[in-house]
């Protein structure tokens, strides 16, 4: 099953769907632990927007979301995969990638918001990214 969608591309409705999602939370402060519009973290978002667009219930935390689907490259990455981090000691952060680099996250500096995983602080950063969908 996961070597047929290594090379899948989402179709322009669901890619719509996920960028109308990360409307709805677009500058959502930032909160540890958080999963409301009042305060959410990385993870809880990635969770939410997955629920909303393709009613997959993914796991509350990184370090369990990352044990999911396959591993792609960087190259190879697609809208809608999860793109994982290592930051600080043993915190991990995650995101969902869009395209030409884009990814949405929920940050402790901007809240919810719009990344390039080539900027320096994301580039060496990068952890996994993964595809866990094929709409």
């Amino acid at each position: 099953m996961w070597s047929s969608l290594m090379h899948f591309r989402l179709p322009s409705r669901i890619k719509s769907k996920i960028w109308h999602s990360y409307e709805r939370w677009a500058h959502t402060p930032y909160r540890y632990g958080g999963t409301t519009h009042r305060g959410i973290d990385c993870s809880a978002f990635v969770r939410r927007v997955f629920s909303e667009v393709f009613h997959i219930h993914l796991p509350r935390t990184s370090l369990q979301q990352v044990k999911l689907g396959f591993k792609v490259k960087k190259e190879n990455a697609h809208y809608g995969d999860l793109v994982f981090f290592k930051t600080e000691g043993s915190h991990h952060h995650v995101g969902i990638y869009l395209d030409h680099g884009r990814f949405v996250n929920a940050t402790s500096s901007r809240g919810v918001a719009i990344s390039n995983i080539n900027h320096p602080y994301w580039r060496k950063r990068l952890w996994q990214i993964r595809r866990l969908v094929a709409a």
